[in-house]
């Protein structure tokens, strides 16, 4: 940007600052905001770069936001108060893009989630260990662990989550008995289904990414109907969501039926 690109840009901006004013708009804003939508996509393998080419704001600043800290490396440890609307409004505009090299970060669940779901297939550790590629018992353990959630990180390359999810394609629709390999498949679904494993069919493509979604046992799961398929079509264990809210449900029912007792 050329110094009379830069004048033109300043002058641009002073003139939009003083109409805002004008019309009584606060200028600064609290940083908390623009915070929760970078650690978002952080938690999601977004680097910092990728966002900065995004939304126009230098990489280092959406750290700073992003820490809670007006400095990187401040040893007195500054905190933020406010930044500007112009700062904010641009991180507002945010949308997810997927990383581009191989040591980005994303969601150990994510693999977790699928492991999991082919375990409810009845795919083994070892046979899928084989398939990856993943040699030797440190693997085979690394692979277990992330089937089990037993992982201290709660994050992994993002080369490690796109093997695992282009495995996931291609076999969530298979059966381990066309494979050689499969070891016990029957075991291994006894085995899944007592840990509550959810097949593939309880996720979508836009769910199993959400950390806060949860397995469609019924397609209503969470609600008493979803309580009622479980019984009906025999789909056991029945969920958590679907516990929570026969409970719930149960309560109120108990509670009306009192009050219509005590009038």
């Amino acid at each position: 940007m050329t110094p009379e690109e830069k004048l033109a840009r300043r002058r641009k901006l002073n003139k939009r600052g003083a109409f805002l004013r004008a019309q009584g708009v606060e200028l600064r804003v609290p940083f908390q905001p623009a915070q929760t939508v970078l650690r978002r996509l952080q938690a999601q393998g977004m680097t910092a770069e990728q966002m900065s080419a995004q939304c126009g704001i230098h990489w280092s600043r959406l750290r700073q936001i992003a820490r809670g800290y007006s400095r990187i490396n401040d040893p007195e440890g500054t905190r933020l108060n406010k930044i500007r609307l112009r700062t904010h409004e641009a991180i507002m505009t945010l949308e997810y893009e997927q990383p581009t090299y191989g040591g980005a970060k994303v969601p150990a669940e994510w693999v977790t989630r699928r492991l999991q779901a082919l375990a409810a297939l009845g795919f083994n550790a070892r046979l899928l260990a084989g398939m990856l590629g993943w040699e030797g018992d440190s693997a085979h353990k690394m692979l277990s662990d992330l089937t089990r959630g037993r992982r201290r990180e709660r994050h992994v390359v993002w080369t490690t989550y796109k093997q695992v999810a282009d495995l996931y394609d291609k076999l969530k629709d298979a059966t381990p008995e066309d494979h050689d390999g499969a070891y016990r498949p029957q075991t291994i679904r006894a085995w899944a289904r007592k840990n509550r494993y959810a097949p593939p069919h309880c996720w979508d493509d836009d769910t199993i990414n959400d950390v806060d979604a949860i397995p469609e046992w019924t397609g209503m799961c969470g609600t008493i109907e979803g309580w009622r398929i479980h019984q009906r079509e025999y789909i056991l264990p029945i969920c958590p969501p679907c516990q929570v809210y026969r409970r719930e449900y149960e309560k109120e029912r108990r509670r009306g039926h009192k009050q219509a007792m005590d009038s």
